[in-house]
């Protein structure tokens, strides 16, 4: 295995580890997840029992978290073009701009996602 083939592999993982992260953990902070016996209080929770208003992006994140399969179409059309780049382009440089690309949009939804946990909670 050569060099650029080992980064760009390794930047796969690493992408695909991000997205997960960002598009199936983070926003499980914002949703209710219930089962028989536990019932986890969110953030969404707090501020509808106080009848406040949520910050526009807050928002934006929770509609967002409310539909998994949306969330779940998205993370398998990213999966499937840093697939498509790793295996199917035999340039490994435009590969690993595939992955690269990827990991910017995880980190990208990750930051968006824990601005809105914090934003409603910064002093006015």
């Amino acid at each position: 295995m050569s060099d650029t083939s080992f980064l760009s592999r390794l930047l796969l993982i690493l992408s695909i580890v991000l997205l997960a992260i960002s598009l199936f953990l983070l926003p499980r902070a914002l949703t209710k997840q219930t089962d028989d016996q536990i019932q986890l209080v969110t953030l969404r929770d707090i501020f509808e029992k106080d009848n406040m208003v949520l910050p526009y992006p807050t928002k934006l994140c929770i509609s967002f978290s409310d539909k998994p399969l949306l969330r779940g179409i998205i993370f398998v059309f990213l999966l499937a073009v840093g697939l498509a780049g790793e295996f199917f382009i035999k340039n490994k440089k435009i590969g690993g701009l595939i992955h690269l690309v990827n990991i910017l949009i995880a980190l990208g939804m990750g930051s968006y996602f824990a601005l809105s946990l914090v934003l409603p909670f910064t002093p006015l």
